[in-house]
C-alpha cells in the first residue's frame, strides 16, 4: 500500500478565472475620481492635459462615454471621470464632459459673423 497518487495536476484554468473576477471586483471598490482642465493634445485615443494647478496627465479615452460636444479638441475645458489613481504613463477614463469646445466656440463665431454681413 502506497500513500502516492497518480491523479493529474489541476489546470490553470480555476486560478484565471478567479484572478479575473479578483480584477472585476477591484475594479468595483476603486475610488471615482475627476480630473478637471484644458486639453494640450490629442493624440488618436489619448489626450494630454494640465490642470489649473498645473498638473498633466493622459487619459486614454477611447471606452469613454463624452459628452458636450462631438469629439475633444485642443484647447477644450474638459473634467474626466477615472476609477484610482493617475498613472504615471496613461490612465483609462471612465467618461469625460466637454465642458467648452473650442471648436464648437469657433463655429458658433462664425455662424454669427455670417449673420452680421
Amino acid at each position: 500500500m502506497t500513500a502516492c497518487s497518480t491523479k493529474p495536476a489541476e489546470t490553470a484554468a480555476p486560478t484565471t478565472a478567479a484572478t479575473t473576477a479578483e480584477s472585476d471586483l477591484a475594479e468595483e471598490d476603486l475610488e471615482e475620481n475627476y480630473f478637471y482642465g484644458y486639453v494640450d493634445s490629442v493624440e488618436g485615443d489619448v489626450v494630454t492635459m494640465t490642470a489649473d494647478d498645473g498638473t498633466s496627465a493622459k487619459f486614454d479615452v477611447s471606452k469613454a462615454e463624452i459628452t458636450g460636444a462631438d469629439e475633444i479638441g485642443v484647447g477644450d475645458e474638459i473634467e474626466i471621470l477615472y476609477l484610482g489613481d493617475v498613472s504615471d504613463d496613461t490612465t483609462e477614463a471612465k467618461s469625460v464632459d466637454i465642458i467648452t469646445s473650442v471648436a464648437a466656440e469657433a463655429a458658433q463665431e462664425a455662424a454669427a459673423a455670417r449673420i452680421r454681413l
